[in-house]
C-alpha cells in the first residue's frame, strides 16, 4: 500500500462511525445528519467508491495547480471539495435506496 492510499484510507475511515451495530457515513463529521448503512457490503461499496473518487479529486487538484493562476486555485479547491462532498452524499443515498428496493 502506498502512502497516498494510506492517507486515503485514513480520510475515508474518519467519515464512518459504528454505533450499536449500525455504520454511519458523515463526510463532514456531522453525525446527526449521517447516512445509515445497514450492511458491510454497503460500507465496502461506498469505501471502494470513495477511494476511486479521491484519486479523481487529487488529479483535479494537481491539474488546477499547473493550469491556472495561483489566485484562481483556492476557489477552485473549495469548489472541488464541495463537489466531492455532494457526490459522496449522493452515492450514500443511492446505496440506501438500493437496500430499500431489495427489501
Amino acid at each position: 500500500m502506498s502512502n497516498k492510499e494510506a492517507v486515503f484510507d485514513y480520510i475515508i475511515d474518519k467519515t464512518f462511525k459504528e454505533i450499536k451495530g449500525k455504520t454511519y457515513f458523515a463526510p463532514a463529521g456531522i453525525y446527526w445528519k449521517a447516512y445509515i448503512l445497514e450492511s458491510k457490503e454497503q460500507v465496502n461499496e461506498l469505501k471502494e467508491f470513495l477511494r476511486k473518487f479521491l484519486w479523481i479529486v487529487l488529479i483535479l487538484i494537481v491539474i488546477s495547480i499547473f493550469s491556472f493562476k495561483p489566485s484562481l486555485c483556492f476557489p477552485l479547491y473549495i469548489s472541488i471539495i464541495f463537489f466531492a462532498y455532494f457526490i459522496s452524499i449522493m452515492k450514500a443515498k443511492s446505496i440506501q435506496k438500493q437496500k430499500k428496493k431489495k427489501d
